[in-house]
């Protein structure tokens, strides 16, 4: 029920960090309204608002051997997604129920909530990128699109594939 902007700056004024240089993320997506940013800026006369952009990144793409087993743990479990989306794919089914297949085949593997749907869509529908599945029905010699993220820990492994219900249209090659 607080304010983010007061919240923030009491959190560092009693870290310590309410003057000197603060680095604000600036060219990735962000959750910090202008507004909001012009705000928290006024709180800190004395500090010297800087682009702080990459610096986040540059320290997590250097990964430790246990960051590096989640990721192919997690990767693992996007692989059991996919084998899923195999089994389960056939003419006359739902992409809705194909979904659900991967959906459970990940969590039971270990799989933790990604933060982002089972991105799955088939025939006229795999020309929409990250599009969710509906109850549309997949025909024979359609395409269908399947990303998904196994997550391990908070890592993320994706993957993505393209099958076909039958052979493809030699117009797809």
């Amino acid at each position: 029920t607080e304010e983010p902007v007061d919240l923030i700056q009491r959190a560092m004024v009693e870290l310590g960090l309410g003057k000197g240089r603060i680095g604000v993320e600036q060219s990735g997506f962000s959750f910090l309204p202008i507004a909001s940013f012009h705000a928290l800026s006024a709180h800190f006369p004395n500090a010297e608002i800087v682009n702080g952009s990459g610096l986040v990144e540059k320290e997590r793409a250097i990964k430790s051997p246990a960051e590096i087993g989640y990721i192919r743990e997690a990767a693992a479990i996007s692989g059991i997604g996919i084998q899923a989306s195999v089994d389960h794919t056939h003419e006359g089914v739902t992409e809705s129920v194909v979904a659900g297949e991967i959906s459970k085949a990940m969590v039971t593997a270990g799989g933790e909530y990604a933060g982002l749907p089972v991105f799955l869509n088939s025939g006229h529908r795999t020309l929409a990128a990250h599009a969710t599945p509906t109850h549309k029905v997949i025909e024979k010699g359609e395409t269908v699109f399947v990303e998904l993220t196994g997550v391990v820990n908070r890592y993320a492994g994706p993957l993505f594939r393209t099958l076909c219900v039958g052979e493809p249209d030699p117009t797809l090659a």
